[in-house]
């Protein structure tokens, strides 16, 4: 996704591409994931968090969910969800697209340049 995002971010700075192609591709036109909030949290459990965290080389949140699906048995293959995010895809198209310049066209301007 970073070389979709960075290839989308050239051309709103180079076309003037607007907000809405961006934003499509970051949270699929409107569909935000829930928000969870933990206060009070014991030092020591952050702590060990964090560590397990960086042992898996995911950050605090990604392991947060991993942790709390294991906890709650919640299981979903990965080919189950593949398909769920190509469905996702498929049906959420770009608006426009027809209208975005070749890619190949600007690397290799930008190479001329």
């Amino acid at each position: 996704m970073a070389g979709i995002l960075s290839f989308l971010l050239l051309l709103q700075q180079v076309q003037g591409l607007d907000n809405a192609c961006i934003t499509h591709y970051i949270c699929i036109q409107e569909e935000h994931m829930p928000l969870l909030q933990v206060r009070d949290m014991p030092e020591d459990l952050y702590k060990k968090l964090a560590e397990i965290a960086e042992e898996d080389n995911r950050s605090i949140a990604q392991e947060t969910i991993a942790l709390l699906k294991k906890a709650l048995g919640y299981t979903e293959s990965r080919q189950a969800r593949r398909k769920h995010i190509l469905n996702k895809i498929y049906n959420n198209p770009i608006p426009n697209i027809e209208t975005l310049p070749d890619p190949a066209t600007l690397i290799r301007e930008d190479r001329e340049r």
